[in-house]
């Protein structure tokens, strides 16, 4: 939500002319950002609620596989399932809402697990 204040200073009596600042609100960011369960192939995160009045939360991993993986939320937890074993994803979190500036997200970096095949591999 963008909002237009207006200043003038009066010195004596006289006022001078307007100076119109425009302030764009933005929301807060979630926080404590982490893993919750992580297998093979699929990550849950879990982070602490964001301050404020939102909408959804907007989660992306940015290299869980070949295309970007975009989930929105409403609550503090999303998984993402089908992702390459053994990766390092890194995911972004921000909060939404119509008319407002999208808040700064955080990042985290979570890996995936081995995979049983992966494992067999490294005992023959």
């Amino acid at each position: 939500m963008t909002y237009d204040i207006e200043v003038v200073t009066v010195i004596n009596g006289n006022l001078s002319e307007v100076i119109t600042i425009q302030h764009i609100l933005s929301l807060q960011a979630p926080s404590d950002i982490h893993e919750g369960k992580v297998t093979a192939t699929s990550i849950e995160i879990l982070w602490d609620r964001a301050d404020g009045n939102f909408q959804d939360y907007e989660i992306t991993c940015v290299n869980c596989v070949v295309a970007f993986m975009v989930q929105k939320v409403v609550q503090e937890t999303a998984t993402f399932s089908n992702v390459n074993p053994a990766t390092a994803c890194t995911f972004s979190i921000r909060t939404e809402k119509e008319g407002f500036k999208d808040s700064t997200p955080n990042t985290k970096e979570i890996q995936t697990g081995i995979s049983d095949l992966d494992c067999n591999e490294l005992f023959y």
